[in-house]
């Protein structure tokens, strides 16, 4: 081995090193912000029973203040998990158990313990990744994204939102390692196949079973894993079809949960916000849409806002002629009012340019106990600070933005192949189209910065595969036309 070689292979572990202790570096920083006093979180707004009521977890007392501060300490009393089961749940009994040497007293449990199980999760899905892999400079971006405030004050709170997060991130992991496991899960014996299907099972519980916005996940993952499985079903069939079907139980018992069974639904009032928050504040023609909806006249006058808002209650009659409305009848009046879909489209782009932990912000109360106050956690080297230097001058370079990335994987495809990459690229896309859809036809314009908090995390991480893939496909291009070059100068 040539002195060029020794010192070439010396800088590449040299790097490896650094990337790791940095990504190290940064899981800590994590930590530390989310054990700080006072505690730090998702404001409260006293809507946090569908995850806390069946783990067993209660409000110490009412809040003076609704929505404008985080309390950190939480009741434990009897668990009821089958009342309205849910990932989200499950981890936050999880979490009660676990104080993490927090101590914090008989009968009571600390916000925190749940941001500390969301990190142990996280460092573990990594650890395991790299373990089988998952390139680290990769990883240390995903870890930059993930420690913004704007995300990591979802893990310490009882929102659903904090499991899809863990789980977007698993998933794009183990799917961009799927294309090179194959043959392993195929070849290796019985263990690389058993791992394979318990990590995505698990992943897939997490992000489907989390709330009924994200019960597509483990759907849109199984289109995404399903392009590099199939290619290669011939190899052993019984295994991958095995794993699929998996996935596919996982997502249709998530479906029936929350459709159907005990699992939490606000489908009444996610109707009526659909159509009177959403379409209607945005077509051209509003009568045409109400009267395609078989809504009778005397409740098209109704606030076009949200139902608690306009004092539309739960026992109003309008549900009753909303209860079967059409969401294809709504995406056909987005798609086809040039006046809707431009609205539309502007208001997303606006949204997802923006990274906060939530519209209501992030509050402690002051400790002479007088008024809470907004306590805006800032970070000199924070994630959304580049994110909005680049796209809060014009919001709509979003479109573009995601449009290129679609590019890249289709002409990416054509040259190199279908690689673990495009995988993960894929699935993130279609994930980002699917949050989008669901968050307009859902309900509309009502919290719509709230409801696209999944796809917003799905944007940045595709931004992150397809600039990795990018680079190294130029990097490629490259060393390449180096050894050429120097191909041609030996004599």
């Amino acid at each position: 081995m040539t002195t060029a070689v020794i010192e070439h292979v010396g800088v590449r572990r040299w790097l490896s090193w650094s990337t790791a202790v940095v990504l190290v570096l940064l899981i800590g920083i994590g930590v530390k912000i989310l054990v700080q006093t006072p505690c730090v979180g998702v404001a409260d707004i006293l809507d946090f029973w569908r995850v806390m009521r069946p783990a067993g977890i209660e409000h110490v007392s009412q809040l003076e203040n609704p929505g404008y501060y985080v309390r950190c300490s939480f009741q434990t009393g009897e668990t009821q998990l089958l009342s309205a089961p849910s990932s989200s749940a499950l981890l936050a009994w999880f979490a009660k158990h676990l104080t993490w040497g927090l101590s914090p007293g008989d009968g009571l449990m600390d916000l925190r313990q749940m941001g500390l199980l969301f990190m142990a999760i996280l460092a573990a899905i990594f650890a395991t990744g790299i373990a089988r892999g998952f390139p680290i400079p990769i990883a240390l971006l995903m870890v930059y994204v993930i420690v913004d405030p704007g995300y990591l004050l979802f893990f310490n709170s009882f929102y659903a939102d904090g499991a899809l997060f863990v789980a977007l991130i698993g998933a794009s992991i183990w799917l961009e390692r799927l294309e090179t496991k194959t043959h392993a899960i195929c070849e290796h014996g019985l263990s690389a196949w058993i791992l394979a299907v318990v990590a995505f099972a698990f992943l897939a519980f997490l992000g489907s079973g989390s709330k009924m916005q994200y019960v597509f996940f483990s759907a849109v993952m199984l289109l995404a894993m399903g392009i590099p499985l199939i290619a290669r079903i011939r190899v052993c069939p019984h295994r991958i079809i095995a794993l699929i079907a998996t996935v596919a139980l996982v997502f249709l018992a998530s479906w029936w949960n929350f459709f159907f069974g005990p699992g939490p639904r606000f489908l009444v009032f996610n109707n009526y916000h659909a159509v009177y928050g959403g379409i209607l504040r945005v077509v051209s023609e509003p009568e045409k849409v109400l009267e395609d909806l078989d809504v009778p006249r005397q409740y098209w006058n109704l606030p076009k806002t949200d139902a608690w808002s306009g004092n539309i209650g739960i026992d109003h009659p309008v549900h009753q002629h909303l209860k079967s409305i059409s969401r294809l009848t709504l995406l056909k009046h987005y798609v086809f009012d040039s006046s809707a879909r431009s609205a539309i489209l502007k208001e997303m782009a606006n949204k997802l340019a923006l990274i906060e932990s939530h519209p209501r912000g992030t509050r402690v109360r002051e400790e002479s106990g007088r008024k809470p106050v907004k306590r805006t956690l800032e970070l000199p080297w924070q994630y959304s600070r580049l994110s909005r230097w680049f796209f809060a001058a014009w919001p709509p370079i979003i479109w573009f933005a995601i449009g290129g990335c679609a590019a890249w994987i289709l002409i990416g495809s054509r040259i190199n192949g279908w690689t673990g990459m495009m995988t993960t690229a894929f699935f993130l896309l279609l994930w980002i189209v699917t949050q989008a859809v669901i968050a307009v036809l859902g309900e509309g314009l009502i919290n719509l910065h709230q409801h696209l908090i999944g796809a917003r995390l799905g944007l940045d991480l595709l931004f992150v595969f397809v600039a990795a893939d990018m680079g190294s496909s130029i990097w490629l291009i490259f060393k390449a036309r180096r050894t050429m070059a120097l191909q041609t100068d030996t004599p």
